[in-house]
């Protein structure tokens, strides 16, 4: 059985492995790249190997289950500004209610565990 996924989702922790980067760049699909557990300075790199064309960042707290009060959902508007991509929002936690807040602020797709949509998909 073939299957033709309309997009790669890496997860942070292979955020600063450029050869798989680079391997999924080279597939010219849409990338979803989560960003948990990076530094600034390793998603400026990743975004440069990505080439940052069909791109969509994931804001995440990488903690299982992520505490609330950790989730910073503030950083979705501050990846937003800085790369101008999309962005979205990783929930590693037990509530729903905080994807729905995320896309309040802007999230453009969620990942909630580990089913990633675009937002447009859950209207």
């Amino acid at each position: 059985m073939t299957y033709d996924i309309p997009y790669i989702k890496i997860p942070s922790a292979m955020l600063t492995n450029d050869d798989l980067l680079s391997a999924c760049k080279d597939k010219n699909k849409q990338i979803i790249l989560s960003t948990g557990m990076s530094t600034v300075e390793e998603i400026d790199h990743a975004v440069d190997v990505l080439d940052s064309r069909g791109l969509t960042l994931l804001h995440c707290n990488s903690t299982y289950p992520a505490p609330l009060n950790e989730l910073n959902l503030s950083c979705i508007m501050t990846l937003k500004k800085r790369y101008g991509l999309e962005v979205g929002y990783s929930g590693h936690e037990f509530r729903l209610g905080t994807s729905v807040n995320a896309v309040a602020l802007g999230a453009t797709a969620v990942s909630y565990t580990h089913l990633t949509l675009p937002t447009s998909d859950l209207v």
